[in-house]
């Protein structure tokens, strides 16, 4: 009697396919979460990003996409966790991370960090100051008027 994890050994040795890879799994739940954080859907996008991340953690857009997800369910700290992966580990240049970063520290009340970050980004790109300074200018107001308005 053969079982059936010996035939999957077999045939995979030998250049079969029992099923999709894992590979295969994460692209498929990239695209379905794709299309539920497209929706708004940021629950439902939320566990299928963490789970292509498990296996392909250098995917910028999967990473990006799972800390807004958390933006948008107001799980800043988690947010913070991947954009600091994210700057860590696979790309430490990413303006649009460190955008997001930035707005998520200003939430947190960390506005110095906050500030340097985009003193960094002018630095990196002088041409963008304006455009980041009324950013930020925003993004502070914005904090100021939340903490007037629930106190």
């Amino acid at each position: 009697i053969v079982s059936t994890l010996m035939v999957a050994s077999v045939v995979s040795a030998v250049g079969g396919c029992v099923g999709p890879g894992p590979d295969e799994v994460a692209l498929d739940r990239f695209y379905r979460a794709e299309r539920y954080f497209s929706a708004g859907d940021f629950q439902a996008a939320a566990p299928l990003y963490e789970s292509v991340i498990l296996v392909r953690d250098r995917i910028m857009d999967a990473q990006r996409h799972l800390a807004v997800c958390y933006m948008e369910m107001d799980q800043i700290p988690d947010a913070v966790r991947v954009l600091r992966k994210v700057l860590q580990f696979v790309d430490t240049s990413d303006r649009t991370s460190k955008r997001l970063l930035a707005k998520c520290l200003i939430h947190l009340g960390k506005r110095e960090e906050a500030v340097e970050l985009y003193k960094e980004l002018v630095r990196d790109k002088p041409s963008d100051q304006e455009e980041l300074l009324r950013e930020l200018a925003g993004l502070m107001e914005e904090k100021v008027r939340d903490m007037a308005i629930c106190p």
